[in-house]
């Protein structure tokens, strides 16, 4: 949803581009594949790959801010991840989704890290990434061949989308330490122990 708004927020004040394209809706922008974008619909944007972000690994449980008593509380391990993303124009006009294609990558090129107000959701905080994805013939022709099989091939626009926190909800309280006794003993032979 946070990519609908981000898109949406930058044309729908651009009568010309939104006559061009024939996107007057913010409806007519999907969180779908190709193959279900139904007629109404001008965009597509679609989820084809999920992957956990090794590289921001959470080391393990984190303090959760904000307490201050005898006790802290505890989240289990974040999970960090990478989208990846179809977009896809819809019109019968080729000359249109060209014009949304080059549109999108204006956009996404304009905001390469998504932040609020774009934010939507339990990602409020985040700030997600956008990052253009080259795939070869052979893996666009299985993204197609795949999700697919009555429509031709449409061209389309690949993303990765990093910076995606999945918090766990395992939460544990730990009591604070609030005294501590030290106490030195002498032994025989003069030894301080």
């Amino acid at each position: 949803m946070s990519l609908i708004k981000l898109i949406w927020e930058n044309v729908s004040d651009d009568g010309p581009w939104r006559k061009n394209t024939g996107i007057d809706s913010e409806t007519q922008i999907v969180l779908s594949s190709p193959e279900a974008a139904m007629e109404q619909h001008k965009l597509s944007i679609f989820l084809y790959r999920i992957e956990e972000d090794t590289y921001l690994r959470s080391p393990g449980w984190e303090e959760i801010e904000g307490d201050t008593g005898r006790t802290a509380r505890f989240r289990g391990p974040t999970m960090n991840l990478r989208l990846f993303y179809m977009i896809t124009p819809h019109s019968k006009e080729d000359e249109a989704n060209h014009i949304i294609i080059g549109k999108v990558l204006q956009i996404f090129n304009d905001n390469p890290v998504l932040r609020a107000p774009f934010i939507q959701g339990c990602l409020s905080g985040c700030e997600m990434k956008l990052i253009f994805t080259s795939l070869s013939i052979d893996d666009i022709n299985k993204i197609w061949g795949i999700i697919s099989k009555s429509r031709p091939y449409m061209p389309s626009l690949y993303y990765e989308v990093s910076g995606i926190r999945i918090e766990s909800s395992r939460v544990t309280e730990i009591g604070r330490v609030a005294e501590v006794d030290l106490s030195l003993s002498q032994k025989e032979g003069g030894d301080v122990r």
